[in-house]
């Protein structure tokens, strides 16, 4: 009696599904009491099961791990066979129904089913196990059969070991149809990364420090076709030493191969029109509604049978806008920019008198933006042991009003073109004894050509403007007038890369190895000129009407810049796969980098700085990395696999884990790094740079500029003194220069609970080798100290300052005066950081009722970055050689990202994106180089209203504060009276937000299509209904914080104090102060599937001849088809439940009399889908002429209409026959089952076990060990 409360908790929980459970539970305790049935009662004395084991020599197998499985509860005991071979396990209370399995090394194991008979309270299953034993010369060794060895391409299925990645999934409408395929975008969908100005970055590295591949080549483009069938991934770990070149994260596109068994074709038409664009009068002046197309199509499929398949997408697009300028802006867009009206038309006419042209000759008025871009695949497949694929990729664009804004003239403004083109050719072969080993070769290239030209070729202007806007007091701000010399670039790049690799398994799949040599080269040429036309800087109105500039800029001479660099790496991976549940990754990287060539040395320069020119150093370093993933769950349906929707795509993987790894990452040597080295040594010849403060600056002759009849000015007014500088500017690198590597270290873990999956990810880096720059001619002595700024030091003479201006010259900080600066580029800083990320979502394959009815996920991510920076980086207080640590420039400390979508009946599909992100870090900062150390962006002091002496600055201070948001405020106020320190304040926070609608439509012209309704934006919308025109907080723009808080305005040199004004919009992001603004637009998408229809392809597959070799002459022949061969073929689609099941039934614990049901149940069935087909292929082999003509596809789709019901009556008559306990153990029967009637007539299923041609018995036990993964699919 004391087993008889478990035996009533079992026999209640078997029947907890009935519809009277609670009172069948209550009444069956008084029924056993009263009735004593025999077999409950006997059911609690105790089994015993044992055995021997030996091997197929008849020899005791010492040490076989033995797991049973009670039915039907399914508890677990294991044991090992002891000296002579046995076992025994005792089991309290019995069941009498077992599931016994044994293992060994180098044997096959066994799992058998054993069941009481009688009475017996001892059942016995001996096993004889057979050898896998490999015999080489006179050893005998012990061995696992041969396992061919795979590429094992990650996939969002089966996730590497032990990364830190993620896969772009999630609701339809998450990256908006404008920007699909951007893959910066796309990695903004992605918990865990930070998303920045300059583009995505992992754990505050900079963007630059990113590597983008294309299925692991060098992808030089940022998008792809919105077409592309391609996955994208973002890794910031992977321990894969094979993996590398990157220090901040890897975003790597997977374009798979064509499918070889259907034609896919889609396309998609986005529409964009002003009248559906929403945004303020400044808004709509700035031109930031746009109307415009773009479209895109896809293709895959074979394009020779059994030979050559393909995956090709183009993408196609076109905007048009109408920009702001300087002239013709309105009222509203001038004020919000800082410029009053009126000032603006005084700038205009200043210009018009001293002759500086504003505009010209074909100069649009309209900004059109053009893209074009292909993506292609093409496999060779005629040999499953040698394949070759080759893919291509190409994209141009131009962009014309390059630069417009309100405070730029049209002449300030510019077009750009790029061109990019690529190939990748790999070479797959199996080669070695038994062609085991599979090696892979690679070669990729590319170039790209980045064109930028200005519209006026002349020098430029810039003039400050001072005058009342929609500030507290008067605005100073930036005018851009003349022509703008520093789009004179035209830029080349290309890249060529080779790389084989080699993977073998041993042991069966227990060890996988791998091995990677790869060389990568990249050049460099830079034709183009920045500032060759030189640019001036006029300090007010006032001295423009005088032209009267306070400063001269030029670049005099710059031979075309080029350079090569070259990296490289061996390297070595071994997976170790002890079991299925445990996976160890570890392997070494030898990476090695090197300059093509190396720049000139220069003697002079030497002796006089006491530097080291015409470096160009190599590296060569070891790269060591371990990870690993263990899997604690025991679950048999912990797998992986995809569902789509009309809600999105969403991935499972392995539940249950803990993951985690440790290892160095590197980036690569850049020509970039040198490209100006080579040209900059300080020798005859090479750069040559100009600069002239105040009365030394030559007059502008703006009229004979535009006309070409003056000459640019190649020397200051005066050619002598502190205000002058005309010396080579050089650029040196130092002989301990490295790229930026950093030391990362990851752990993850992943569950599922309760209907959710919870994964919990964090990362930490260690960083070194971080850029920097140091003026190796800065000579670094104090001259006098600023006292009313926090005792700043100075490092000239106060008569290298102008007083009208306060512009300086450095010359008097430089060590060699022959010399200009001279840029010595280190890599000495470090930095750290750290991040936990933890997403939830629902689980997509368990629930009872089929998806859930609202997918979601929920992303969020904590992270601080902090590292090194130094003075000539920027920001500068004090020696710019000193280093100093404060927060990264990329250091948000909080992200959410947010994703849901639902079904609506009757009306459609609703799904919702939402990324935040917390702002990043600034340093306050003075616009220009106040300490003479040639850096501009000097460190703020903050001016102190209550201690402030000058009555300006005072007064333009108590504005500032007094209008701020509420963190710049705090930021100047905790530092008021002090010099402001670096990266002290914080931008706001940033959103994202798309919405889109699916509606249900029916099909047009007999093709699936289907109408988006896509609300890019809404925060936009929504900003501007609660808060107005002249109220807008600025939600759904990225607007960057403007970091400028004082701008010189003069010098007193007695004094030696500067005179600055206060920027009354600092840090300010606000929309009315701004004109940062994105627009609410309702986008019109349309997507449409172009493919033939399924039935029209498999009946034209099985109409067309096939390839066969004649038995007597073995010549390769085509023939059609017989009718067993095309009923075979359409059989192949089906899928039989009753044979799921029995390949199931030891796992399910199935009695006798239910497997006899289902063999029963199976061949009535299986008949019946026979009875369909077979009609039907005699009628197709009977076709003469072969072609898929109408009567043929109408008797396709009739067979295939009356299947249909057949399939879905299979599932019903199992339920009878299968038990609710049972049916809990296969989740997918229980999916099945939940679909209703009526969600039955647009739902087809299928998960292999296809009904046979001639009926043989199904097999029963389980499928054998090893067996492929079942696929699953569902359409409807």
């Amino acid at each position: 009696m004391s087993h008889t409360p478990k035996l009533l908790l079992y026999v209640c929980a078997a029947v907890r599904h009935t519809t009277r459970r609670y009172l069948t539970c209550a009444v069956l305790p008084a029924a056993i009491a009263l009735l004593g049935l025999p077999r409950l009662l006997f059911a609690q004395t105790a089994d015993i099961v044992r055995g021997r084991v030996i091997d197929d020599s008849a020899r005791v197998v010492v040490g076989a791990a033995v797991n049973i499985t009670r039915g039907p509860d399914r508890l677990v005991l294991s044991t090992v066979t002891d000296s002579t071979g046995r076992y025994s396990l005792r089991f309290d209370p019995g069941t009498g129904d077992y599931l016994v399995h044994v293992a060994f090394a180098g044997f096959r194991p066994a799992r058998r089913r054993v069941e009481r008979a009688g009475s017996e309270r001892e059942l016995v299953a001996d096993f004889t196990l057979g050898r896998d034993l490999t015999l080489l010369a006179a050893v005998k060794v012990k061995a696992s059969k041969p396992e061919r060895a795979e590429a094992q391409v990650a996939s969002p299925y089966e996730r590497e070991v032990g990364a830190t990645e993620q896969y772009d999934q999630g609701v339809e409408g998450r990256v908006s149809p404008n920007a699909a395929g951007n893959l910066s975008m796309i990695a903004g969908t992605m918990p865990g990364v930070t998303m920045t100005a300059s583009g995505p970055s992992m754990l505050g590295a900079s963007p630059s420090s990113n590597l983008t591949t294309l299925n692991g080549m060098a992808l030089p483009a940022g998008g792809l076709p919105r077409a592309a069938r391609a996955d994208v991934r973002v890794s910031g770990a992977t321990f894969d030493a094979t993996r590398g070149g990157f220090a901040g994260a890897n975003i790597d596109v997977r374009l798979g191969a064509g499918d070889r068994n259907y034609q896919n074709r889609r396309a998609y038409l986005t529409l964009n029109a002003p009248q559906l664009q929403a945004t303020d009068a400044v808004g709509r002046s700035l031109g930031i509604t746009n109307q415009g197309f773009r479209a895109s199509v896809g293709a895959d499929g074979e394009l020779i049978r059994q030979a050559l398949t393909y995956n090709t997408a183009l993408d196609v697009s076109r905007t048009t806008s109408d920009p702001a300028s300087l002239v013709g802006s309105n009222a509203d867009a001038l004020l919000r920019a800082g410029l009053a009206p009126d000032s603006a038309r005084r700038a205009q006419d200043i210009a018009a008198s001293v002759g500086l042209p504003l505009t010209g000759a074909g100069i649009p008025a309209s900004r059109v933006q053009n893209n074009l871009t292909w993506l292609g695949r093409l496999d060779d497949v005629r040999d499953t042991l040698r394949t070759f694929t080759l893919t291509t990729f190409a994209s141009r664009s131009n962009e014309g009003a390059l630069g417009f804004g309100p405070l730029s003239a049209p002449g300030n403004g510019g077009e750009q073109s790029q061109n990019t083109m690529g190939a990748q050719l790999l070479q797959s072969r199996y080669v070695g004894p038994g062609f085991f080993t599979l090696m892979q070769n690679r070669l990729a290239a590319s170039r790209v050509r980045d064109r930028t030209t200005p519209y006026l070729n002349i020098p430029g202007a810039t003039v400050l403007a001072r005058s009342a806007s929609d500030a507290a007091t008067s605005d100073v701000v930036a005018l851009q007038l003349g022509g703008n010399p520093f789009m004179a670039t035209d830029d080349s790049r290309w890249t060529v890369e080779g790389a084989n690799e080699m993977v073998w398994n041993a042991g069966g799949r227990k060890h996988r190895f791998k091995t990677s040599a790869w060389v990568r080269g990249d050049g460099l040429t830079q034709e183009g000129l920045p500032n060759a036309q030189g640019s001036y800087t006029f300090n007010s109105l006032a001295d423009l009407a005088a032209n009267r500039p306070a400063s001269y800029q030029r670049t005099i001479t710059q031979p075309a810049r080029s350079a090569t660099s070259y990296n490289g790496a061996l390297a070595f991976a071994h997976q170790w796969n002890p079991t299925r549940y445990f996976s160890m990754l570890s392997g070494a990287r030898v990476e090695g980098s090197m300059f093509g060539e190396a720049p000139p040395e220069n003697a002079a320069l030497e002796q006089a700085l006491g530097v080291e020119t015409g470096v160009a150093p190599r590296r060569l370093r070891v790269s060591p990395r371990v990870g690993f993933t263990y899997t604690y769950s025991r679950s048999r349906e912990n797998g992986n696999g995809q569902m789509s929707t009309n809600t999105g795509s969403w991935y499972r993987n392995t539940m249950g884990i803990i993951k985690g790894g440790i290892g160095e990452f590197r980036d690569l040597y850049r020509p970039g790094t040198l490209a100006d080295a080579m040209v900059g040594a300080g020798i005859p010849g090479s750069t040559l740079a100009l600069s002239c403060v105040g009365a030394t600056v030559p007059t502008p002759n703006w009229s004979g500029f535009a006309a070409g009849s003056a000459p640019i000015p190649s020397s200051c007014a005066d050619g002598n003194g502190a205000l002058v500088e005309r010396a080579p500017s050089v650029t040196l690198v130092d002989p301990s220069f490295d790229v930026p590597r950093s030391w990362r270290a990851a752990l993850g873990w992943a569950s599922s609970m309760k209907g959710v999956m919870l994964k919990v990810d964090g990362l930490a880096s260690y960083d070194l080798s971080q850029p920097s720059t140091l003026d190796a001619n800065f000579r670094g002595a104090t001259v006098f100290r600023l006292a009313s700024e926090g005792n700043r030091p100075v490092f000239m003479q106060p008569l290298s300052v102008d007083a009208a201006s306060g512009a300086v010259s450095p010359r008097d900080s430089r060590i060699a005066s022959d010399f200009g600066r001279v840029s010595l580029r280190t890599s000495d800083l470090r930095g750290y950081g750290s991040q936990l990320t933890t997403t939830i979502q629902p689980e997509i394959f368990r629930g009872a009722k089929g998806p859930p009815p609202v997918m979601f996920s929920v992303g969020y991510t904590i992270q601080q970055v902090r590292q090194q920076y130094r003075g000539f980086d920027g920001g500068n207080f004090g020696d710019p050689r000193d280093k100093e640590w404060a927060a990264g420039m990329n250091d948000a400390r909080h992200a959410f990202v947010m994703q849901a979508g639902v079904g609506i009946p009757k009306v459609g599909t609703l799904t919702l994106f939402t990324r935040l992100q917390s702002g990043m870090p600034f340093t306050p900062l003075v616009r220009s180089d106040i300490n003479g150390d040639g850096r501009a962006n000097d460190r703020a002091y903050v001016p102190n209203v209550a201690a402030e002496s000058n009555a300006a600055t005072r007064a333009q201070m108590q504005a500032l504060l007094a209008s701020a948001p509420a963190n710049v405020r705090d930021c100047l106020s905790s530092q008021a009276g002090q010099v402001a320190s670096r990266m002290s304040c914080r931008g706001p926070w940033t959103q994202q937000m798309n919405l889109a609608l699916q509606p249900n439509i029916g099909r047009v012209r007999g093709r699936n299509a289907q109408v988006n309704v896509v609300f890019e934006n809404p925060l936009a919308g929504i900003d501007q209904m609660l808060h107005g025109a002249n109220g807008l907080r600025g939600w759904g723009s990225q607007a960057q914080p403007d970091p400028v808080l004082l701008i010189p305005n003069g010098f007193d040199v007695n004094a030696q104090a500067f005179r600055y004004d206060v920027n009354p919009r600092f840090g300010d992001t606000r929309a009315f102060r701004t004109l940062s603004r994105i627009p609410f637009r309702v986008v019109i998408d349309v997507q449409m599937d172009l493919s033939v229809p399924y039935d029209l392809q498999t009946l034209r597959r099985a109409l067309e001849p096939v390839k066969s070799r004649d038995r007597d002459s073995r010549k390769i022949t085509w023939a059609r088809r017989g009718a067993d061969s095309i009923a075979a073929l359409y059989l192949s689609r089906t899928s039989n439940l009753h044979r799921m099941l029995l390949a199931e039934s030891d796992s399910l614990f199935l009695t006798k009399e239910q497997i006899g049901q289902l063999l029963a149940a199976d061949s009535l069935y299986s008949a019946k889908v026979r009875a369909l087909y077979k009609p039907l292929a005699e009628f197709l082999a009977a076709q003469e002429d072969g072609v898929a003509g109408k009567a043929a596809l109408d008797s396709v789709k009739a067979t295939t209409k009356l299947y249909w019901p057949l399939f879905w009556e299979q599932v019903d008559a199992v339920q009878p026959i299968v038990q609710p306990q049972q049916r809990e153990l296969l989740p997918f029967l229980v999916s099945i089952s939940g679909v209703s009637k009526e969600q039955r007539k647009n739902s087809q299923w299928q998960f292999g076990f296809p009904v046979p041609l001639v009926h043989n018995r199904p097999r029963v036990g389980g499928q054998p060990e090893g067996s492929s993964q079942r696929s699953i699919s569902v359409d409807g």
